[in-house]
């Protein structure tokens, strides 16, 4: 990567993976926007499109060919902003201000799902979920998740929002779900399958129905990676 960063997301558009902002190890927040071209395995960096605001423990997801970056820590300081970025705009003019979020956080886990934008988690409201839809450009609130879950983990799979792990000091290693057609209000249930570590601020993503937890930290810094697969219910650890 162009330059060392912690505290990042990570957002797939296209065959391009974009990763915003971060913390480096002068403890400074980042407003640097990478893209990585899976295609050339090269690097690049987004000079005339930076993020708007120096942002580190940030969320983000893409939809319809734009990059969703949501709330994050400025200087020690939550936020609830979001933003988009459109990467066919004109240099320099690609990102747009969004609706802030109700709730401002860092540490949170953010996907799509549904044609809307989920935020799940976080440290400051480890319990609480919001949606963006693009159709009214506003965040509504959406049904608490039963853990306090900081640092989540979390997955789309059809209709259905998979939250695991998180917890600030717990490291929880239970998930829960949600089928997103029951709307704002539903219940979230719990989900069969445990990890087989409790983890939180961990990579997360799945490949079809299988979930994938990496690395994380659970007291020390960790280097495991493990799998759920929706089709055996069984955990597996890899190598």
């Amino acid at each position: 990567m162009p330059n060392p960063a912690s505290n990042l997301c990570a957002a797939v558009m296209g065959t391009d993976i974009y990763i915003p902002g971060g913390y480096d190890a002068s403890s400074t927040d980042l407003d640097v926007l990478r893209v990585y071209h899976t295609t050339t395995n090269s690097w690049s960096v987004i000079t005339t499109d930076p993020l708007p605001v120096a942002l580190s423990g940030v969320g983000c997801t893409t939809l319809n060919n734009k990059l969703y970056v949501v709330a994050g820590s400025a200087s020690g300081s939550f936020k609830a902003s979001a933003y988009v970025y459109d990467p066919s705009a004109t240099a320099g003019l690609r990102w747009s201000t969004l609706a802030s979020k109700n709730t401002a956080d860092a540490h949170l886990g953010v996907v799509t799902i549904n044609g809307k934008i989920y935020a799940l988690g976080g440290y400051d409201c480890p319990s609480c979920v919001e949606v963006y839809d693009p159709a009214d450009g506003a965040w509504h609130v959406v049904s608490n998740l039963t853990a306090e879950r900081g640092g989540v983990g979390v997955y789309a799979i059809g209709t259905n929002l998979y939250a695991c792990g998180g917890g600030w000091s717990s490291y929880l290693d239970s998930c829960e779900s949600y089928d997103t057609n029951q709307g704002f209000s539903g219940v979230w249930k719990a989900h069969p399958a445990y990890m087989l570590q409790g983890r939180r601020t961990f990579a997360y993503a799945n490949i079809g129905p299988v979930m994938y937890a990496i690395a994380g930290w659970n007291g020390g810094y960790m280097q495991t990676a493990e799998r759920w697969s929706f089709d055996s219910y069984l955990p597996i650890t890899l190598k």
